[in-house]
């Protein structure tokens, strides 16, 4: 009875996701999601979205995007349904209170993103991804500007580059700098490395130009995943 209680929110908005995998018994996470969802939902019900300075938020938060990011390389791993459960997670259609908080919808963009990089059709919009990922850029909060600068990266397309190397450079001396500089390398083709490289004469910091100088040195074979 209390596991019941504890996961009836979210079992209501999972269940049009899963209907159709109501018989695939075999994938451990969509019930974990399930129940981590449920826990962390009434951890955060008297407290403001948001609180990431409060432990026990954090904790809550924390649980089920982790636990988002786990689901790629669980055992079992379902892409249709993955998929499907981020979106409702995205779109939270049911108004579970702790799927308001963006570390939360940070998460399930970037893996749907993911699921598209790894030739999988998410239908992922990738304006809308970007548009919100710049509006957490823009947050005061630094653990969400570290998540969505790393956003940009998986999307990794020409403007995208064009911005995280202004991040780099104008954060430089801090982890949001290597934020930047780590999501820069998530995107495999040239123009990032020629952006790079052009970025060296604005850079002082010793440690981020001995790393791109590192990073260009490398020799690449760029190959688009889903060409076949």
């Amino acid at each position: 009875m209390k596991i019941f209680k504890i996961c009836i929110t979210c079992g209501i908005w999972l269940l049009s996701a899963c209907s159709s995998y109501a018989d695939d018994g075999h994938w451990q996470w969509k019930l974990e999601i399930e129940k981590t969802i449920g826990h962390a939902d009434n951890s955060v019900q008297n407290m403001e979205i948001g609180s990431y300075w409060n432990k026990n938020y954090r904790e809550a938060v924390f649980s089920v995007s982790n636990l988002i990011s786990n689901g790629w390389s669980s055992e079992g791993f379902d892409a249709d349904l993955y998929n499907s459960i981020l979106l409702e997670v995205w779109r939270n259609t049911k108004h579970v209170r702790v799927l308001d908080d963006h570390l939360i919808r940070l998460a399930a963009m970037k893996w749907r993103i993911n699921l598209k990089n790894k030739c999988f059709d998410s239908g992922v919009d990738l304006n809308i991804a970007r548009k919100y990922f710049m509006e957490m850029i823009s947050s005061n909060e630094n653990i969400l500007k570290n998540s969505a600068i790393t956003g940009l990266g998986m999307i990794g397309e020409k403007n995208d580059v064009d911005t995280l190397i202004a991040i780099l450079i104008d954060n430089q001396d801090s982890f949001i700098g290597k934020t930047a500089l780590n999501s820069l390398l998530l995107i495999g083709d040239k123009y990032m490395l020629e952006s790079l490289r052009a970025s060296l004469n604005q850079l002082s910091n010793k440690s981020i130009k001995n790393k791109i100088q590192q990073e260009i040195s490398y020799n690449r074979v760029y190959e688009n995943e889903c060409s076949n």
